[in-house]
């Protein structure tokens, strides 16, 4: 990993330890992902449910095209609530990341809970993992 010259030494220190430190666990992280990105979705082996829960949001043209096989779909999952921030800093994050998954002929659904922290991102495609 390379290092910026202008980031903070103790910062630099620490980045470094974590990245040496993790190397296996991330690895085998890594790993798990590849092997699971390799079937493709698999919403197919949801039950009809759990595919309705899923699909619940989407408009008619969304389900459409989340009933067949290989439409990637991307979930928003938000720990974050703007209510409890007057700036509202991650307001537009969502439709930020729907709109780069439209870009990559996927879909984008977003859920939220009411704690304060910020966003992360699940991608199930037949793919690669996105990042906005």
């Amino acid at each position: 990993m390379t290092m910026s010259s202008r980031m903070n030494p103790a910062f630099e220190k620490v980045t470094r330890r974590i990245v040496r430190r993790s190397q296996e666990t991330r690895a085998a992280y890594l790993e798990h992902i590849h092997g699971a990105n390799a079937g493709g979705p698999n919403r197919l082996a949801l039950s009809c449910s759990n595919l309705a829960h899923g699909m619940a949001v989407c408009g008619q043209a969304d389900k459409n095209r989340l009933a067949g096989k290989t439409v990637p779909n991307v979930g928003i999952v938000s720990a974050y609530n703007d209510m409890l921030s007057a700036h509202q800093p991650f307001e537009t994050y969502p439709d930020r990341v729907r709109e780069a998954a439209k870009k990559t002929g996927a879909l984008a659904q977003a859920a939220s809970s009411h704690a304060t922290e910020t966003s992360v991102i699940v991608y199930q495609s037949n793919k690669g993992v996105m990042r906005p």
